[in-house]
């Protein structure tokens, strides 16, 4: 996207439809990763709290549980992780709408770029997505290592 705003600024058009497209394709390629991560986390139960099946967990609490008869902190280790997962729901896929709204403006840009609509005389619009992007970029580097790195 950087490197979009500098052929904007210089009116080099084709690199500016060139970059435009890679950063699209990239976020294309993130939401898919994304996409499988979270695909993956569903089907292992890792869920937000409160969406757990409570009959099938008292089940599986009686089956597991110590010789008098409570579920070895599995409830409170469930609720630590329902915890975790709404936070880590909530944080990543506030990012992920965020990213596709970038990726609106992107491909939007990328249209009037390829109809020669940008220029070294007027490139404010790419500057202004670009800040977006970056913005949206910079928080993803804190939100990687406190939700997949700390925990």
């Amino acid at each position: 996207m950087a490197w979009a705003v500098r052929c904007a600024q210089r009116g080099q058009r084709r690199g500016l439809v060139l970059c435009l497209a890679l950063t699209l394709a990239f976020a294309f390629a993130f939401l898919g990763v994304k996409f499988v991560e979270y695909k993956h986390k569903w089907e292992d139960g890792l869920l937000w709290a409160g969406a757990y099946e409570p009959d099938k967990l008292q089940k599986e609490d009686a089956e597991h549980s110590t010789p008098d008869g409570l579920p070895a902190n599995k409830q409170e280790a469930r609720k630590n992780a329902g915890i975790f997962f709404s936070i880590y729901f909530m944080m990543t896929g506030l990012h992920g709408v965020h990213v596709l709204a970038g990726m609106a403006a992107i491909a939007w840009l990328l249209r009037l770029a390829a109809k020669g609509r940008f220029g070294s005389d007027h490139f404010a619009p790419v500057d202004f997505v670009g800040l977006y992007w970056h913005l949206v970029d910079m928080i993803w580097i804190y939100l990687f290592p406190l939700l997949y790195l700390i925990h």
